[in-house]
């Protein structure tokens, strides 16, 4: 429901007089307001469902079936006013779109009054606006975590980091050790605005500098300069030949070049996660479904491994020799005959059979066909993926303990990290290695550089480069 103000008085003050006027006022249904005959009063409404960013929205006030006036929605929060001379007694106030849908019907009652009690009104209606704002997550400051993205951090491009908790974007947003995006990006592109938007989402003051401290090119002497004969060599070579191609000139001391590339230094652009849930994506293996004892001699079993990037596809064959019962077994002629896979008896006689993931890419083991399929349980075309398990951020600093329940895992034993990326690579399972299985939900402790972030918020700035170049140290 919308509001009149009265100039001096607002809509306490009336509600305090209707009080002791009519104590009827609420059964009714009808809102006291002043009668003043040679003056409007101003009426003040929120339509945000009627905003349309392509143009301004009307809005259409009605007294007693009677158009009094109409208002434009121009922003997101649909905000609307408009001056309206008022009826004296009672009267009904319609508001509708332009096309004559009803939006609200309001009920007023003015009355000649003069000024009876100066109350504290005004003290209740800035409460009631700061609640108001609350309530609909306008007051940044006191905004809900949830709807901090989404009403404030959508405006600069910036969703919240994997990993990042809702106190960490908070405080890039709004401040806490910087001074928060809200305030930086008053200096738009600016060297102070860059440093302020970097040290909001790191907690660290930027120093930015020219590259190579200005210096575009460097001139060697003969006896320092590199080999031009050499084709990975990035040398140039100055003489007063006109160049032709592959040969190009180039321009020393290229002023463009000097104003459209920086250094961002960010020292101690650090972050520590403590026990990150990470959910294991794949096994790196595929079962058999019969426990043995096995009769498998003479029998073969075709397997195929395709990397789904590439669709590179190698086919192993095993041969299973006499006397082969049992699931261990079979894992050691697996093997011997195709050392590219790992095979060992999981435990309870039942025979897996796997590769090791590989850094960025996907493979797929599938069964393909042999004698030994119905003896082992498996069918043809079985197959599952194995790929790598990956952390919320990318350039790990630090070991990473890896926890599941009670058990805890050794980097560089059980795994290794991929530190650019952020990969966990799991070695081959094994007896003496059994991994959290497919869908699990095990435990990352690390710290990271936080070279992503610092990447995503210079996005932000006004791309007036052309190339930028950054240091962490």
């Amino acid at each position: 429901m919308g509001n009149f103000f009265t100039p001096g008085k607002n809509s306490f003050y009336w509600t305090f007089v209707a009080y002791l006027a009519d104590k009827n006022v609420y059964t009714k249904d009808y809102r006291l307001l002043p009668y003043t005959p040679n003056a409007q009063q101003l009426y003040i409404g929120f339509f945000p469902a009627l905003f349309n960013p392509a143009g301004p929205v009307p809005v259409l006030f009605f007294i007693n079936n009677n158009p009094v006036g109409t208002a434009n929605v121009l922003t997101a929060d649909g905000f609307v006013y408009l001056q309206i001379p008022l009826p004296k007694g009672k009267f009904t106030l319609k508001i509708t779109d332009a096309y004559g849908n009803l939006l609200k019907t309001e009920f007023y009652i003015t009355k000649n009054m003069a000024t009876f009690f100066d109350v504290d009104g005004q003290n209740f209606e800035q409460r009631a606006v700061e609640l108001a704002l609350i309530q609909n997550d306008q007051d940044w400051h006191n905004i809900r975590s949830s709807r901090l993205y989404p009403v404030v951090g959508a405006y600069f491009d910036f969703p919240p980091p994997p990993g990042w908790t809702n106190d960490q974007y908070r405080a890039a947003i709004l401040g806490g050790c910087g001074p928060g995006f809200l305030e930086a990006f008053w200096y738009g592109g600016t060297k102070k605005g860059i440093k302020d938007v970097i040290q909001s989402s790191t907690c660290a003051i930027p120093v930015i500098q020219p590259v190579a401290g200005g210096n575009t090119w460097v001139l060697y002497d003969a006896a320092s300069a590199p080999d031009v004969t050499d084709p990975g060599s990035n040398a140039w070579v100055l003489n007063d030949t006109p160049p032709t191609p592959p040969h190009q000139a180039i321009t020393l001391y290229d002023a463009n070049y000097l104003t459209s590339a920086v250094d961002v230094l960010v020292s101690g652009s650090t972050r520590a996660v403590v026990q990150e849930s990470v959910t294991k994506q794949t096994d790196s293996f595929i079962q058999a479904t019969f426990p043995d004892p096995y009769v498998l001699d003479g029998q073969s079993l075709v397997l195929q491994v395709q990397f789904l990037d590439t669709m590179v596809t190698t086919t192993y064959t095993t041969v299973f020799p006499l006397g082969t019962t049992s699931a261990a077994l079979a894992a050691a002629a697996i093997v011997a005959q195709n050392p590219a896979l790992n095979a060992y008896d999981a435990g309870g006689g039942i025979l897996r059979i796997g590769v090791a993931p590989v850094l960025s890419r996907i493979q797929e083991i599938t069964v393909i066909g042999g004698g030994a399929l119905a003896i082992l349980g498996f069918n043809s075309g079985d197959s599952v993926e194995v790929s790598t398990d990956q952390l919320n951020n990318p350039w790990v600093q630090t070991p990473v303990a890896i926890t599941f329940g009670l058990q805890t895992f050794i980097q560089g034993t059980d795994y290794t990290i991929d530190n650019n990326s952020g990969q966990i690579i799991w070695a081959p399972s094994g007896p003496s290695n059994l991994l959290p299985p497919k869908g699990s939900v095990f435990l990352a402790s690390y710290s990271y550089q936080m070279r992503r972030e610092i990447e995503q918020v210079t996005e932000l700035v006004a791309d007036a480069t052309t190339e930028r170049n950054y240091i962490y140290s």
